[in-house]
Formats: C-alpha cells, structure tokens, sequence
C-alpha cells in the first residue's frame, strides 16, 4: 500500500473560494388591513415594531366608518392617533367601503 505526501500548498489550492456577498436585506410589507380595529390591533403594531428586521415597512388599510362614509379622516383621527404612537411614519390609507380583504390589501 503506498501512501502520497500532501503538500499544505495543495490543500490551500483546494479549498472553497470565499462565499459571495448577500444581496441586501429585502423590504418586508406588513399590511394591516382594519375595519373599526379593537384592542388586538394594538398588539399586533407592538408585535410589528419589536421586530428588528432591517426593512420592516408597515401600511395601514382602514375600510372602517369613515371610509365607508367616502370622507377623509380628520388629521387627528383615533385610528390615525394610534397608528402613529405605535408605529410612527406609517401610512394609513382610507378606502372607500368596504371592498374585502384580498381588495383591500391590493389597494394598499
């Protein structure tokens, strides 16, 4: 049986090459979509802004009362109030009736 010398310059030659670069983290959009929201929507926005994914965008789609009626919600709305102390910077849009989930967040 005969054995061959390995040299450290041909295990250096053999080694795997160095992983590429990551491409940069995607952007992740949450949508929320709420009709009259309850006390459960609060914790959902606190679940959302304790995540620390790097791209972590969230957009607020309201086919509540307000929307349904076809007029603006006032700047200081209580849903507005509340998107805005939880997740700050997030849009909220107003969609006129009620269009249905799938709608609703296409809309968004």
């Amino acid at each position: 049986m005969s054995v061959d010398a390995v040299s450290d310059q041909s295990l250096s030659a053999a080694a795997p090459a160095a992983p590429a670069p990551r491409p940069p983290t995607a952007t992740v959009l949450a949508v929320l979509v709420t009709q009259d929201p309850g006390p459960a929507f609060d914790a959902v926005m606190e679940a959302l802004a304790a995540q620390d994914h790097a791209r972590l965008e969230v957009l607020v789609v309201d086919v509540g009362d307000a929307a349904a009626a076809g007029r603006a919600a006032p700047a200081a709305s209580p849903l507005l109030e509340r998107v805005g102390r939880v997740l700050p910077g997030s849009p909220v849009a107003l969609l006129d009736g009620n269009p249905g989930f799938g709608a609703a967040v296409a809309a968004g």
